[in-house]
């Protein structure tokens, strides 16, 4: 009886240990927003990342071709409705830093902390809703592990 209770604890040790190695790593939690710029029928489509301390993500305009993924926006077309919109410039990731990084061989840039992306848009209409997901690699500072991530997003913009 003891040997059959000491087993039923071994495997449940072992069932916990196997959960606990199984979470999803989720370094980044995201908000969005807008803003009505001042001349037209522009606005700016805010993401903001709340990055995990230890953690960092790779700016929009970091070089794919040194190895890191670059942050990536991707709005949907619309073409099932009558809306309307264009991208106004490139999208930029705020307070970008640099530096050298030994494993890519290269510069990088990246975000930590909570940190900041937009890109101006130019809408034809209000209401409208924007459809898209961004794409990031976000890494370790601690051991080094990066885990890539997409991100689905729905804004409403309104007058």
């Amino acid at each position: 009886m003891e040997r059959a209770i000491t087993l039923y604890i071994f495997i449940l040790s072992l069932l916990n240990s196997a959960t606990l190695s199984a979470q999803i790593l989720e370094p980044v939690k995201w908000e969005y927003s807008w803003e009505k710029e001042r001349e037209g029928n522009i606005i700016k489509l805010k993401f903001t990342a709340n990055i995990d301390e230890d953690w960092y993500i790779y700016s929009s305009d970091q070089d794919p071709d040194i190895g890191p993924s670059p942050m990536t926006l991707v709005i949907y077309d619309g073409k099932d409705s009558d809306m309307e919109f264009s991208l106004k410039g490139k999208f930029v990731t705020e307070k970008v830093q640099e530096k050298f990084d030994a494993i890519w061989m290269g510069e990088v840039r990246y975000v930590e902390g909570t940190a900041s992306f937009y890109q101006l848009i130019e809408i034809s209409e209000h209401p409208v809703q924007l459809n898209g997901h961004i794409s990031y690699q976000v890494c370790s500072t601690i051991d080094g592990k990066c885990v890539l991530g997409e991100e689905d997003f729905e804004v409403t913009i309104s007058e």
